[in-house]
């Protein structure tokens, strides 16, 4: 028989041994680091930086079932967010803490193309320490951008305050129509 190497997908982690035997690999190959470096969100975990494998700077994983005669090859982020989180689809896993060997599930969303470009180019322009901008400062542009990402892609308004540099009942009087009613 010939062994069979592949990255394991959601359907994978409705089998009980294909999960166990990722969880088992999964919870001794990383380390906890320090609190995030991403500018534009304030994260009060830190993260978890993966240990094993790294390939363009992004952590993998390989692992090995003999009884199955498969080996399983991806990202450990995904693996993390499969493991911790559910399902991935085709959708892209963000970091939120711009930090690419982490694999703390609380710093990880889906996401897109987009959505991701958008997150680089926010903290690349951000100042290393965030400040709050006028509410003046938004465009009828922006308004429209944060209740996509609010509704369309379930950012939550904390990344989004992060983001535009608002104020938390800034954002939400925005996501709730309480304000720039567009």
């Amino acid at each position: 028989m010939n062994k069979v190497e592949r990255a394991l997908v959601d359907d994978d982690f409705k089998n009980p041994l294909i999960r166990k035997i990722a969880l088992e690999y999964f919870v001794n190959r990383y380390v906890i680091g320090n609190l995030p470096r991403a500018p534009i969100v304030q994260l009060d975990t830190p993260c978890h930086i993966w240990t094993a494998g790294k390939r363009d700077k992004y952590g993998v994983y390989s692992i090995t079932n003999k009884l199955l005669d498969t080996t399983f090859k991806g990202k450990a982020h995904r693996l993390s967010y499969h493991l911790f989180v559910g399902p991935t689809g085709t959708s892209l896993i963000l970091h939120i803490c711009q930090e690419e060997l982490c694999v703390n599930p609380a710093h990880l969303m889906l996401g897109d193309h987009h959505l991701n470009a958008i997150h680089q180019l926010q903290n690349k322009k951000s100042p290393t320490t965030p400040h709050l901008k006028h509410v003046n400062d938004l465009t009828t542009a922006d308004v429209k951008m944060i209740r996509v990402l609010y509704y369309k892609h379930n950012y939550p308004i904390k990344i989004i305050c992060g983001i535009y540099k608002k104020s938390y009942s800034c954002i939400r009087n925005i996501v709730t129509y309480k304000t720039w009613n567009i």
